[in-house]
């Protein structure tokens, strides 16, 4: 048949004739096309497909669907020939995707940017300053808005607000502000017009469509492969994670498990992502075990990492400075080294949570509950390798207060460590309050007179507990070589000496300190052991007074300032 152009006369070509429309094609065409599809549209010749005349062929607007049930079948199918623009062309495709149920929301998202770009070139000049990208009104939109807020909110945007793809805080953009209103109107005009299921404004479209269509090619195939489909937020999660090994077992799982919930996935995403650095380091074999692990138990991300060390750490050989001291350069949830009951006295200081960085787990801990959960396990493997009547001699110093003005606050956390301790075996046997000097730096700036005189004075955190904890066991025979002058005055509850100071921003215990702990509670020969030996100072001292010394430290850096204090 001749070619001729017509608005409203039907005629039949042939399929092969009519190409897809350039503006829109359906990614899972194929899946929407069956035998009773293809029956039922070939007998009905009242529908007819719209095409556009380009080059010897036609080009489709309107149908794609009654296309290719038609092309299966090899007849000819019944056509309306239109001269159509571009963006006549970008409104057909509107009308055929938004009232077919069966499409992809990267391919409705592809559509709503083709249809705005078309849309917004109605105000050239406004647009051009946008780089003629309608990404860049959208975004800028979305900068504009988050403006707003904040002078609302009457505060600026928190350091580490939430960034944009390119990287960019979501309150700033390189575009002009504000949008002009023709532009504005356009877009908002522009969601409008979507049917009132699939609805939705360009704010949710910014958030959970567009990251559809930055998912790299080769993740997409792997997404098709596993089958992995009818959900956009699953897709989301899957595709987030950076590592290909990772995604590529997170699939893997997703496909075994087909009724996993979106949120389990976005879960072990996010954690997959915290750790990605761990796992590019981590040999082959740790890395599979670390991925297992996500995937089946979603620990937390601090809990990975102390895995990640602890498995670094059984391929550190201990460092044997003598036959008298050793340092394992590992987390002391793993004291494997030591046989159960093999050591006399324990004493240490754990980090603080949320605090100071240790370059550790324990410190990165945001709240008690979390500290505590992680300090479990690490409690039940000292109480291992206590001997019986072994004694546990702990340090710590209750954080300081929250709040400021009339919403100030103090907690206090003894308790929630003899709760620990008595969990595994251990009892409160004395209590010291170590007196560090009259002015304690770090509490300066919060202890004023003005608050002492509105009958709201602070106190300065100048002191610490040392609480002794004891293992159940008779008690041992022999000499600890404490003098009399020495007893007299060590057993006295409060402890005035002079902290040291601190090395890397590392607390450290004055000599003075450990060695009154160590005559008090051990023999010469015993073990004492710190589990977070820091800097070294009570291997050296323990070393000193006769004792062989067990430390554990993850942060190997330490390893000269140790080897150093025990030589000096």
């Amino acid at each position: 048949m001749s070619k001729t152009v017509s608005n409203w006369k039907i005629v039949f070509l042939d399929p092969l004739q009519i190409f897809p429309n350039p503006f829109f094609a359906r990614s899972n065409l194929d899946d929407t096309i069956d035998e009773v599809f293809i029956e039922d549209a070939v007998k009905d010749l009242k529908q007819p497909v719209i095409v556009r005349p380009k080059g010897e062929g036609y080009e489709l607007a309107f149908g794609h669907r009654r296309w290719m049930a038609f092309k299966a079948k090899g007849v000819k199918i019944p056509c309306i020939i239109r001269e159509l623009s571009d963006e006549e062309m970008i409104d057909y495709a509107w009308d055929d995707v938004f009232h077919f149920e069966a499409h992809e929301p990267e391919d409705e998202a592809r559509l709503i940017l083709k249809r705005l770009d078309f849309k917004l070139r109605h105000a050239p000049k406004e647009y051009a300053k946008y780089g003629n990208d309608p990404l860049n009104v959208l975004k800028a939109m979305n900068a504009e808005q988050f403006s707003k807020y904040i002078k609302s909110r009457e505060f600026s945007a928190p350091r580490g607000a939430e960034k944009s793809a390119k990287g960019r805080p979501a309150g700033t953009t390189k575009y002009p502000l504000p949008v002009p209103e023709v532009l504005v109107k356009i877009v908002e005009t522009v969601f409008s017009e979507l049917p009132a299921k699939r609805r939705i404004d360009w704010r949710t479209f910014l958030m959970h469509r567009l990251p559809l269509l930055e998912i790299p090619d080769e993740v997409k195939e792997e997404l098709d492969s596993k089958e992995v489909r009818g959900s956009t937020r699953a897709k989301e999660a899957i595709a987030k994670v950076e590592d290909p090994d990772a995604r590529r077992c997170l699939l893997e799982w997703a496909k075994e498990k087909p009724k996993v919930r979106v949120r389990d996935l976005d879960k072990r995403a996010s954690v997959l992502n915290k750790v990605k650095d761990e796992l590019e380091k981590a040999p082959e074999q740790e890395k599979e075990k670390l991925i297992d692990l996500i995937l089946e138990k979603c620990p937390h991300p601090r809990q990975i990492k102390l895995e990640v060390e602890r498995l670094k750490a059984s391929e550190t050989p201990s460092t044997i400075v003598d036959e008298d001291v050793k340092i394992y350069f590992k987390s002391c949830e793993d004291m494997s080294e030591l046989g159960d009951g093999s050591v006399a006295l324990i004493i240490t200081s754990p980090p603080y949570w949320n605090k100071v960085e240790f370059n550790d787990v324990l410190s990165k801990a945001k709240t008690a509950d979390e500290f505590f959960a992680l300090m479990d396990p690490i409690v039940e493997e000292c109480a291992r390798v206590l001997m019986p009547s072994g004694k546990f001699a702990l340090n710590w110093g209750e954080p300081i207060g929250e709040g400021k003005g009339e919403n100030y606050y103090e907690e206090v956390y003894v308790h929630r460590w003899i709760e620990l301790f008595k969990k595994h075996g251990l009892k409160l046997y004395a209590k010291i309050i170590w007196h560090k000097n009259p002015f304690y730096a770090i509490a300066m700036d919060r202890v004023r007179y003005d608050d002492a005189v509105k009958a709201d004075a602070k106190v300065h955190l100048n002191w610490e507990w040392l609480l002794i904890f004891r293992k159940d066991g008779p008690t041992r025979e022999g000499n600890t070589g404490i003098t009399y002058e020495e007893w007299k005055n060590w057993t006295d509850a409060v402890w005035y000496i002079q902290a040291a100071q601190s090395v890397r921003n590392l607390a450290v215990f004055p000599d003075e300190l450990v060695e009154r702990i160590i005559k008090l509670y051990s023999f010469p020969g015993d073990i004492v052991l710190d589990p977070f030996a820091g800097t070294g100072t009570t291997l050296s001292v323990a070393k000193k007074l006769g004792r062989k010394a067990v430390g554990y430290e993850i942060n190997k850096e330490l390893q000269p300032i140790i080897q150093q204090k025990l030589v000096s």
